[in-house]
């Protein structure tokens, strides 16, 4: 609906329409058109209507995997479905609920080498997903529209990582639950002005936790094994919306306004490798206890920060003759941590011209300023080489690491660091067949 998101907020059977590629330069959006899915989701309907698709399926008709001894018993159950109607019998006042539940009870097949010889195994990797969602719809009439709505996601997954060569035991699980709430806002003013306003807020919650509490222990060509070490939370307040104004009058049509695709509250919390990661060349190497190389974090896993982005655009699409259409403007790039603000002025531009009835030409170009991201911003807090120690000793002891004079990872920000960009640049005929 005009904002950027993970996902729809929808379930599938509520999904109005999708667009791919609609205009590859629009100002109103921060990356290319062609990587870009626009998707619409439906309203609420002034009559009762619903849906509901179910798929099951498992695996008495698979061939057995050639790494595993035995055939294990595998399935998949998906439910999804959605209902629309109107409130309290107010045909301006509609609903829309969804469900879609999704249980893929699946299982890893390891084919490692161990000391005492081969290991072959099945290992349960179920992955159960769940979304529900819910939106009032107001109509106020002369195109005035009102609509809130509230989601839940929760997914869990088991023994993520366990297969191959990774061993039961060093697998990890992982959990994501998140909270959302959508407000969107139409306003018509007169036959010239169009407001909307979207914008959402919302929590989520993502821990990781190692299937066992030990350090790792990684065999080159042979085995992983020990604990995962991967144990991480991630934790995050966000809000992200749009307020974008059109002005139409004859032959233009001129949008503008801000863009929020993120300004949020992260919490990165990195507990991995705090028992230490060992790297063993060889499993001769790991049977006489002399790895080649450790990597131990120590201190401060615990980070948390703010991070914001905000964009504003105009452009001004020019209908110059009924045959051909151009199409200007620039987006504005702004982002914390990464003060090269100035530069971040993106120009396009395109046009349109239809030849006769059945050939168009299209062409365009475009400058595109990439996000960071909470990932490189977390790294730069983290790894300022005092909050958290990262250490690679080379020839350690086993089990007993020494890392007295061994200097931390440090993570810095080069001074002349800018944000990458793209130009892009097009030049099409289509012909209608």
């Amino acid at each position: 609906n005009g904002v950027e998101a993970n996902g729809p907020g929808v379930t599938n059977s509520a999904i109005k329409n999708v667009k791919i590629n609609q205009d590859p330069y629009s100002v109103l959006f921060s990356r290319p058109g062609r990587a870009r899915i626009e998707i619409t989701t439906q309203g609420g309907t002034p009559r009762f209507h619903g849906s509901l698709n179910s798929l099951y399926r498992n695996s008495t008709f698979d061939a057995q995997n050639a790494f595993a001894q035995v055939k294990p018993y595998e399935q998949r159950q998906y439910y999804e479905g959605s209902i629309t109607g109107p409130v309290a019998h107010r045909p301006k006042t509609t609903f829309l609920l969804g469900v879609d539940y999704d249980l893929q009870d699946q299982q890893a097949f390891v084919h490692a080498a161990g000391p005492s010889g081969l290991i072959q195994e099945n290992v349960p990797n179920p992955t159960h997903h769940f979304f529900g969602s819910g939106r009032i719809f107001h109509d106020y009439g002369a195109g005035d529209q009102f609509w809130m709505g509230y989601s839940w996601e929760h997914r869990s997954t088991q023994n993520q990582g366990a297969g191959g060569t990774t061993l039961p035991e060093a697998a990890y699980d992982t959990l994501f639950e998140e909270h959302e709430i959508n407000v969107a806002w139409q306003l018509v003013e007169g036959s010239h002005w169009l407001n909307y306003l979207h914008f959402l807020v919302g929590h989520y919650n993502s821990p990781t936790t190692s299937v066992t509490n030990a350090p790792s222990i990684a065999v080159q060509g042979a085995f992983t094994g020990g604990g995962a070490q991967a144990d991480a939370k991630n934790t995050e307040y966000h809000f992200d919306g749009t307020d974008l104004v059109t002005y139409t009058a004859k032959n233009h049509t001129v949008e503008f306004g801000i863009d929020v695709p993120d300004i949020s509250r992260r919490g990165r919390d990195d507990f991995t490798s705090m028992l230490g990661s060992y790297t063993f060349p060889s499993l001769a190497a790991y049977q006489a206890g002399q790895p080649d190389l450790l990597l131990l974090q120590q201190g401060q896993g615990h980070l948390v920060f703010l991070e914001k982005n905000f964009a504003g655009f105009l452009q001004d699409t020019w209908r110059i003759s009924p045959t051909l259409q151009l199409t200007f403007g620039a987006r504005y790039y702004w982002q914390n941590y990464f003060h090269d603000d100035p530069n971040n002025i993106a120009p396009r531009a395109s046009f349109a011209w239809a030849l006769g009835r059945s050939w168009i030409l299209r062409s365009g170009s475009g400058v595109f300023y990439d996000r960071t991201g909470p990932g490189p911003i977390a790294s730069l807090l983290h790894f300022n080489g005092v909050a958290l120690r990262r250490y690679l000793v080379e020839n350690p002891v086993f089990g007993t690491p020494d890392i007295a004079g061994t200097p931390t990872s440090v993570v810095t920000l080069a001074s002349a660091a800018i944000m990458p960009y793209t130009v892009e640049s097009s030049f099409g005929v289509e012909r209608q067949v």
